[in-house]
């Protein structure tokens, strides 16, 4: 067993291992192809030779290698394992030896050098008895090479249309529909193949094309059955293979000029089917107005708008007021009312004093919200000191007229004291109806005297009271931030 050092040198990298494993498999490959081609149609090593008994001029024998064809076809494989295992020849009938040749060729080295169409046709024959699956694909890589001096058509005629399939030859139609439509060779096909053609979606050239060889088609059917080239007997040639014609996608003056022009139709049916035409082509001049994005002009004359200048932050607009919960303080502190500013008053003065449009019912629902939400975060407290100050300043700062011709604290403790004398005289007469006994026992005069007394304490109590309440403003200030804060304002 060989070691691994056997391989190579011990310094070798890994890295200049995959380069000389190339550059040896590289040297292993054009040493292998050298050889397939020495002992291709070399006697050497030979053990078995092909033989061709429909030749009569001369024979032929063509050396082969049984290890070689076996590997590359399994249908050799069984046939040399098989009754011919011990035999070194074999007779081939249904090809000529240069088709088998070039099939031997293919087999050694993977090349194609025929040129002739008919050794081609029976080299597609042998990739489908011998099941070589790759053979197709490259002959039909070959007749592409080679169609430019040949008639694709030929492969359709007997006997080359015996060894090939009709897709493979109709793949070579698609891709050489035009000069198959003028060749002659299609002026004799059958009808039948002549349908298979037509009903291809796959051929590449328009549609006025078609039906200029369909005419000469058509002609040479009259021709061959003694009809008349008119218009009637144009179709009835034609018969089934008219309606395989695609007329839609001719232009009008095509239209015009070929079918109607030959009297393939007339009247009604000439009349729809230029409408349909009409149609069609006023769809697909939108679709290209549409895809281009121009009606009569070109691109290159269109004037690209120019583009709007960005607005940076500070060139945009200022807004036209401040926000409503702004607006609502500043509202409450100008209005300055010791008594709380109401939610319309406020109202009214951002109307009158700020641009919010004239939408009453909008700056409503707007203060409403702001003055609840400043109820509940308390900035409305700050508001209500403020108008409170105000208010007092205003009050202390009143002229001396004013302070006299306002009523007297005397007048508002007398008007106070006989409200407090009536609440006094009623309890007391409630205190005489549960104890009769002592009033009646009691004199007239003392009574007397002491309803009299009650009404002096409590004049007495009252101007205190009074003098109590006009010399501090703090009743204002209570009132203002309770109503603030409780959201509503009276």
């Amino acid at each position: 067993m060989a070691s691994y050092s056997s391989y190579g040198p011990a310094t070798t990298s890994q890295s200049d291992v995959p380069t000389k494993k190339a550059k040896a498999t590289s040297e292993e490959k054009l040493t292998a192809e050298r050889l397939l081609k020495f002992i291709l149609f070399n006697e050497d090593r030979a053990d078995v030779h092909f033989l061709f008994p429909s030749e009569t001029e001369a024979v032929v024998r063509l050396p082969g290698h049984k290890l070689i064809l076996a590997t590359r076809s399994s249908v050799f494989g069984a046939q040399f394992s098989g009754r011919f295992a011990d035999e070194d020849e074999c007779r081939i009938s249904d090809v000529s030896s240069d088709s088998f040749r070039e099939f031997l060729r293919y087999l050694y080295t993977d090349t194609i050098e025929a040129t002739e169409l008919w050794v081609f046709a029976e080299l597609f024959y042998l990739s489908e008895k011998y099941m070589i699956h790759t053979m197709k694909d490259d002959l039909i890589q070959k007749l592409n090479e080679i169609m430019g001096k040949h008639d694709v058509l030929e492969l359709l005629t007997p006997p080359l249309s015996n060894h090939l399939t009709k897709e493979a030859v109709f793949n070579l139609i698609d891709e050489r529909i035009d000069h198959v439509l003028q060749s002659p060779l299609f002026l004799q096909l059958p009808k039948e193949v002549v349908k298979d053609i037509l009903q291809r979606d796959s051929l590449k050239c328009n549609e006025m094309t078609i039906y200029s060889g369909m005419i000469k088609w058509a002609e040479a059917e009259c021709k061959r059955n003694d009809w008349p080239a008119d218009g009637e007997g144009l179709r009835r040639a034609l018969d089934e293979l008219l309606h395989l014609i695609r007329f839609p996608a001719m232009s009008g003056e095509e239209f015009n000029n070929g079918p109607v022009g030959k009297g393939l139709f007339e009247g009604k049916e000439a009349y729809d089917l230029l409408l349909c035409i009409n149609s069609l082509q006023t769809k697909k001049e939108l679709r290209k107005m549409a895809t281009v994005g121009l009606t009569t002009t070109s691109q290159s004359d269109v004037v690209k708008a120019p583009k709007k200048p960005k607005v940076t932050s500070e060139e945009k607009k200022a807004p036209a007021h401040p926000t409503y919960a702004e607006m609502v303080v500043a509202s409450i502190s100008a209005l300055a009312d010791r008594k709380g500013s109401s939610r319309i008053a406020i109202a009214n003065y951002v109307l009158q004093n700020y641009n919010v449009g004239g939408d009453s019912k909008k700056v409503n629902l707007h203060v409403g919200v702001n003055l609840k939400k400043g109820a509940d975060s308390g900035l409305l407290q700050q508001a209500a000191k403020v108008a409170a100050k105000k208010a007092a300043r205003k009050t202390t700062t009143k002229s001396p007229k004013e302070a006299t011709t306002s009523k007297s604290p005397k007048k508002a403790a007398t008007t106070k004291s006989l409200k407090v004398v009536g609440k006094k005289t009623a309890v007391e007469e409630k205190k005489a109806a549960t104890s009769k006994k002592s009033t009646v026992k009691t004199a007239k005069g003392d009574s007397a005297t002491l309803k009299a007394k009650s009404p002096k304490k409590a004049t007495a109590k009252s101007a205190k009271m009074a003098n109590s309440d006009s010399s501090i403003p703090k009743a204002p200030k209570k009132a203002t931030v309770k109503v603030l804060l409780d959201g509503t304002l009276v």
